[in-house]
């Protein structure tokens, strides 16, 4: 279990086993998914983008717009499928998305 600050010491700028590049070329971001008191611990989900491979500037940033949220499409299929069809109770889930240069694969649980 950490604080706020604690992760973000602990993502801004230092190495992470969790990414195979060198943290100097990458993007890193989290985001607390649940917190369990017995025993101390948190979920987390950790995402980490090469800079080449990701744009410099925000989306509609020209318009002045303020994203709420940018996703990963990965992500953004796994969520559209939650919100249309629901979890089950007490099961796994697996997305498959498969396009025409790339594919994913995201497994999600309730319960």
């Amino acid at each position: 279990m950490m604080t706020d600050g604690e992760l973000a010491d602990r993502f801004s700028g230092r190495p992470s086993s969790n990414i195979p590049f060198d943290i100097k070329d990458v993007r890193v971001d989290y985001q607390c998914l649940r917190k369990r008191p017995k025993p101390a611990r948190m979920d987390l989900l950790l995402v980490a983008a090469k800079k080449d491979q990701s744009r410099s500037t925000r989306p509609g940033a020209k318009r002045k717009l303020k994203p709420v949220i940018c996703d990963i499409d990965a992500f953004t299929v796994q969520n559209l499928f939650e919100y249309s069809r629901g979890l089950p109770a007490d099961q796994t889930i697996a997305v498959i998305n498969v396009g025409a240069s790339l594919s994913s694969l995201t497994s999600s649980a309730n319960g």
